[in-house]
Order: structure tokens, then C-alpha cells, then sequence
């Protein structure tokens, strides 16, 4: 079965954001809260509609991480793509860089490699697991020679 196929017991909400029995009160009040919060800022500050479609898709994304959903990639997509539009309509070509050169891609990468290790890619849910030692060190340095990296290519084209 596809991640995203629909079955006659499933809905497509029910596919991207899990059943509503697994949310938990507090889980259900934040995001209806925050998405009221999001709206109403969009509205007193009048915000573009990109604005608020970029603001609601990276609250999703994150909570959807945090529930352990395969569709939390969807909305990553949404987010960092209009966000990277925003950000180079503003001229801020670090973000716009940052969000289009390696979050786009990137929301791919971790689709792919979260469909690949779910439980026999007929669950969405995948178990998180730590780095080893060796890795967190590689993460560490990579870490620190693309900072430079990033900070001297913005430096050059006056970002």
C-alpha cells in the first residue's frame, strides 16, 4: 500500500494527520489554538495569503514531525518553498538559499529515507534512533565547514 493511497477506511485527513483518537487533548487544543493565532496575525497585519499558507504548512510540518507522521514531508514542502519565495522577494538571499538549496531537497531525502525505514512501508510512523559517537563527531565538523562555507558564499554576493 501506498503512504498516501486511499482506502476505503481511511480518509485523505486521516492519511496526512493520523486518527484523531491518537491526538491527545492538549495536542488538539495546540494546534487549533495556534492556527487561530495564525490567522488572526494574519489578518491584523496583513499578511500576504503566501504568508499565512507558508506560517499554517511549517506549524503542521513541525507537529506532524513531532507525532512521528510520514506526511509531516508534505508540508515541509509547502512551508520552505513559499518561505524561499518570501524570503527572496525580500532580498535575503541566505534564506533563500538556505530554504531552496538544501530544505527542498532535503524534504525528499527524508521522505524517501523515512518511507524506506517505516515498518515494512505499510505504516507511516517510523522509530526515531540516535547517532553514534563517530557520527555526531562527522555531523559536528560538516556542521562547522558549511557554516564558513555558507558565510563566506553570502559574503561574496553581499547577502
Amino acid at each position: 500500500m501506498s503512504v498516501l493511497t486511499k482506502t476505503p477506511e481511511q480518509s485523505i485527513l486521516s492519511q496526512l494527520f493520523g486518527k484523531l483518537e491518537d491526538w491527545s487533548l492538549f495536542e488538539r487544543l495546540w494546534i487549533n489554538i495556534f492556527t487561530i493565532i495564525n490567522i488572526f496575525l494574519f489578518i491584523t497585519l496583513d499578511d500576504t495569503i503566501l504568508g499565512l499558507i507558508s506560517s499554517l504548512s511549517g506549524m503542521l510540518c513541525v507537529v506532524l514531525v513531532a507525532k512521528g507522521k510520514i506526511s509531516n514531508y508534505l508540508f515541509g514542502l509547502i512551508q520552505v518553498s513559499t518561505y524561499g519565495y518570501i524570503a527572496y522577494s525580500y532580498g535575503l538571499f541566505g534564506e533563500t538559499i538556505l530554504n531552496w538549496g538544501f530544505y527542498v531537497p532535503i524534504q525528499f531525502i527524508g521522505f524517501y529515507l523515512w518511507y524506506k525505514n517505516s515498518d515494512n512501508n505499510t505504516t507511516s510512523d517510523v522509530k526515531a534512533r540516535t547517532l553514534t559517537i563517530k557520527q555526531s563527531i562527522i555531523l559536528a565538523i560538516g556542521t562547522i565547514i558549511s557554516i564558513i562555507l555558507f558565510s563566506l558564499g553570502l559574503k561574496y554576493i553581499g547577502g
